[in-house]
């Protein structure tokens, strides 16, 4: 599903997280919500980081933003891994898909979504 993608985005895990795409293309997955979880956790890796870098107490910062337990190794790993430049190329994907996927843009969406996976495993 569409938070499995958002997983995979995160770890940088480029073969599982196309092979997840695929998945869901396959399957006919509306774009909207899942766009929607990879943007949710993109603007949560970066406003950990952006926290940290301010000095707010990790145990606080996954409080604000409500990142569970389970995926609190996960956006402090890709808080590590991803720059600031990456993360917002990101951003710019993400506009992009969203609109391939209303008509506004040349292109493929899906194509676009695995571009954005590799950006972010690089």
């Amino acid at each position: 599903d569409a938070f499995v993608l958002a997983e995979h985005m995160l770890s940088g895990n480029l073969q599982e997280g196309l092979r997840v795409a695929a998945g869901l293309k396959r399957m006919g997955t509306p774009l909207p919500p899942l766009l929607g979880a990879l943007l949710r956790e993109l603007k949560t890796t970066e406003a950990f980081r952006l926290a940290m870098r301010g000095g707010e107490q990790e145990a606080m910062v996954f409080r604000r933003l409500n990142v569970w337990q389970n995926r609190q190794n996960n956006v402090r790993n890709a808080a590590r891994r991803l720059t600031t430049r990456k993360l917002f190329a990101a951003f710019r994907t993400l506009s992009l898909v969203d609109r391939q996927s209303k008509g506004r843009a040349p292109g493929d969406p899906w194509q676009s979504i695995d571009s954005l996976l590799l950006q972010l495993s690089a």
